[in-house]
């Protein structure tokens, strides 16, 4: 086997076993054909556009849209799902920043996080309805605004890093949470990206659903506004208000979303006998960056009441949505369908 034969075994490597056994000599073959004769002596190397296609095409048969291919299939539903919830509950936080009131019950305006939220509600309404291309470009602008807090906020911490007086080991995972939390819709337009591939049908929802996630913000911001009207003449605010800050916030609507969604999704898996993986993979995927955001707020170093209220409270978060995260995937690895034998795979479309 010559050295470049091998190099090219090892990149299909990237490709699933399964697939590896049933192609895996032909696309050598093509492969050894399309290139230069080449002598061990030279060091040959694949090109990288023969890497690209090999790395896609993983991507495309382990995010799946082929039912033959029960496994993947799963898989590739539960990231698109993800994906559609992710996108939705950046549009629904989004819609609410930009329209929720201050202590002093003014607008707060429109700050670049909450420009991004009504992007990415832009990119949900055109996913929805079945534009993927364009709802992939939206998703793309709509991370420009946090590509600058990102930038920003790694500034400000190099800045503080920099200083005589560092910030104690205590207080650093409090300074690096602005980077974690915008750090995720990367992450999410990534999945997107991959998910979304060209052999993926594109979704039809109701018209409903794709204006869900903005009557949600808006929803969440009435009932923000309507409790600090509640709460200021009683001049309870700075007492209480404490105690549900953390829950009025991204993190806290992501812990109260995910595990209403777990709770209302092993009800009715309870009531119906249906075992989809797609599902409770998808919950888990979106619980796990999440219960990491509100585990690093966690300050231990932090003395007070008011700190002491919001450590108990992040570590609450965090331990519910990790539960989340281990119950959903467990349900969703016992629901994935066994993976059939090399013989039984089909070609890829």
């Amino acid at each position: 086997m010559s050295l470049l034969e091998q190099r090219y075994r090892r990149v299909l490597r990237l490709l699933p076993a399964t697939y590896r056994a049933e192609r895996e000599d032909e696309m050598v073959s093509a492969f050894l054909d399309g290139a230069h004769a080449t002598a061990d002596e030279d060091n040959p190397r694949p090109h990288w556009r023969e890497i690209a296609s090999v790395a896609a095409l993983a991507v495309r048969i382990r995010l799946g849209a082929n039912t033959t291919r029960p496994r993947h299939h799963a898989w590739g539903q539960a990231v698109r799902l993800a994906v559609l919830g992710g996108l939705g509950f950046y549009a629904a936080t989004g819609v609410w920043t930009a329209t929720r009131p201050p202590l002093d019950g003014t607008l707060t305006g429109l700050p670049a996080t909450a420009a991004a939220g009504v992007v990415m509600a832009v990119a949900f309404a055109l996913l929805a309805t079945g534009r993927v291309r364009a709802a992939k470009t939206a998703a793309a602008v709509g991370l420009v605004p946090y590509a600058v807090e990102v930038a920003l906020a790694a500034d400000r911490l190099a800045d503080m890093l920099s200083r005589p007086g560092k910030p104690s080991p205590a207080r650093l995972p409090l300074d690096a949470v602005p980077l974690l939390v915008m750090a995720v819709p990367f992450v999410l337009v990534a999945a997107f990206a991959a998910g979304y591939h060209r052999d993926v049908r594109p979704p039809r929802l109701p018209a409903a659903v794709a204006v869900a996630p903005v009557a949600a913000g808006l929803a969440v911001a009435v009932a923000e506004r309507a409790a600090i009207w509640l709460i200021v003449p009683t001049g309870a605010l700075g007492e209480g208000w404490h105690w549900i800050a953390m829950w009025v916030s991204e993190a806290g609507l992501a812990c109260l979303a995910l595990a209403g969604a777990a709770a209302a999704h092993t009800v009715a898996r309870l009531r119906t006998g249906r075992h989809s993986a797609a599902v409770p993979l998808a919950l888990a995927l979106l619980s796990a960056p999440a219960a990491l955001i509100a585990a690093i707020r966690i300050a231990p170093g932090a003395a007070g009441e008011i700190a002491d209220v919001m450590n108990l409270t992040a570590a609450g978060q965090a331990l519910l949505l990790a539960l989340c995260c281990l119950a959903m995937l467990t349900v969703g690895l016992r629901s994935l369908p066994p993976a059939p034998p090399p013989a039984q795979l089909r070609p890829a479309d």
